[in-house]
């Protein structure tokens, strides 16, 4: 999600027009669940996915639909794929779910030699290239050179998320009798409570991070927490819609605030996005965008590279720790978050933090995932010792099993006890054969997926 905030960020900030889908709601079986979410251009294609075949060509359908209609239109569409849509496609998955729809205008046109990136034209399989994402009509702008609203939240997300935070972006609905949907009137942001959040966080991006706004903005600042309604930064931030001279801050009326209450807490626990009604229309969509979990590479030998460009590739933000600066070096891990050079590998956990993005002040936290590649099992063993001091959710040590019996014996005659040593996975990754450092990267990257989700046993 946080290479998808990037883009949708980042399209929008060099103004590029786009139609949001999300699925806000699923049951039974479908292809994937609340939470996914895809960016459709003007030209049709797309960036992210909602599952292919029938419902994603539907969403592509419906979202294209929407760019006729006026900036910030919205539209539910609900699949059903129990009965004669899913057996027309041959769709076995038996469930049903419902997308939520918004048209996100730039408001600044694109500036010269800036072409959207590539996404996927659907039902080819095929990049977007320049001429056809970029063509005559590919897009357009709502506004004459000043980034909207939808713009900034979504600049101001994508520093959040940069900045190793996670975020609930909101999405503020209005309904009009005379209209067949509601329109998205604001948007705002809310830091998810966590170990990476602060209370009220700087998010602007440094001269090197994040994205920057077409029109020379940068995103707003002093994001509040979802306890905090009053610390919730808003976009427009007027009272009003179109932020007219003398207009107040916006302020959440009483029915606003109460799905706030509502919403904010479901998002935050359950990873899903939450949809409040009042009066039986739709008032609030809060989408959670949580924090990269932090995945700890100890050494940066030809595994640790291998692992690290995959484990990048799924979600994590990786911090690579080595003693050997000509083996730590962005040359080296360009997928990494953070690439450290470490006075000692005696010394690593305490050399944690020093303000890396995605990393906490200090020893690793409960949410972090922490891989043992280093050069020798001497250094493996002293790693492990502080490893299995801290309250990681991972620990995991490359090795055979003649090495791994060795060093748990050495940590013994130290004091560490049998449920300490359980915590280790070794060897380390799942079981599939792997020789190469490239299969050896998979299969602990598999390892890491199944820890994330739950289900390693």
């Amino acid at each position: 999600m946080i290479h998808f905030a990037h883009t949708v960020a980042d399209l929008l900030a060099r103004g590029h027009d786009l139609v949001l889908a999300t699925i806000c709601a699923h049951s039974g079986s479908t292809p994937r669940d609340a939470g996914a979410r895809m960016a459709v251009l003007r030209d049709g294609s797309i960036h992210g996915t909602v599952g292919g075949g029938v419902v994603e060509a539907a969403a592509v359908r419906a979202a294209l639909s929407l760019f006729a209609a006026a900036p910030g239109a919205t539209r539910f569409l609900d699949m059903d794929l129990t009965g004669e849509q899913a057996a027309s496609t041959s769709m076995i998955c038996g469930g049903r779910l419902r997308l939520f729809l918004e048209r996100l205008d730039a408001g600044c046109p694109p500036g010269p030699g800036q072409p959207p990136g590539p996404g996927k034209v659907p039902g080819t399989g095929e990049a977007s290239g320049p001429d056809s994402a970029a063509g005559p009509g590919a897009t357009t702008s709502s506004g004459p050179g000043v980034a909207s609203d939808a713009a900034h939240a979504w600049v101001a997300l994508d520093a959040v998320l940069s900045a190793g935070r996670g975020a609930a972006l909101l999405t503020v609905l209005e309904s009009d009798a005379n209209a067949a949907a509601p329109r998205a009137a604001r948007h705002g942001l809310a830091l998810l409570a966590g170990p990476n959040v602060g209370s009220a966080p700087n998010v602007a991006p440094g001269p090197d991070e994040g994205t920057a706004l077409a029109d020379g903005t940068a995103p707003d600042e002093g994001i509040g927490s979802i306890a905090d309604h009053a610390a919730i930064q808003w976009f427009p931030a007027h009272d009003d819609a179109d932020g007219q001279v003398g207009s107040g801050p916006f302020r959440p009326g009483a029915a606003l605030c109460a799905a706030l209450a509502r919403a904010l807490p479901r998002a935050a626990s359950g990873g899903a996005p939450a949809l409040e009604e009042t009066g039986g229309a739709p008032l609030l969509l809060a989408s959670p965008f949580p924090a990269a979990p932090v995945l700890y590479l100890f050494g940066a030998g030809h595994v640790s590279q291998a692992t690290a460009a995959v484990a990048a590739g799924v979600g994590f933000s990786v911090v690579v720790l080595d003693d050997r600066a000509e083996f730590a070096n962005r040359e080296r891990f360009p997928h990494a978050t953070r690439v450290q050079v470490l006075q000692s590998l005696d010394t690593a956990l305490a050399e944690l933090g020093d303000g890396a993005p995605g990393a906490p002040a200090g020893p690793a936290g409960d949410d972090a995932y922490l891989a043992i590649l280093t050069r020798g099992h001497l250094h493996d063993k002293t790693v492990l010792a502080q490893a299995l001091r801290t309250p990681a959710r991972y620990v995991g040590m490359i090795g055979s099993r003649k090495k791994r019996d060795a060093i748990y014996d050495a940590l013994r005659a130290e004091g560490y006890t049998e449920a300490d040593i359980a915590r280790c996975r070794c060897p380390i990754g799942l079981t599939i054969g792997a020789q190469t450092p490239e299969e050896i990267a998979v299969s602990i990257v598999a390892e890491l997926i199944a820890a994330r989700a739950g289900a390693l046993r």
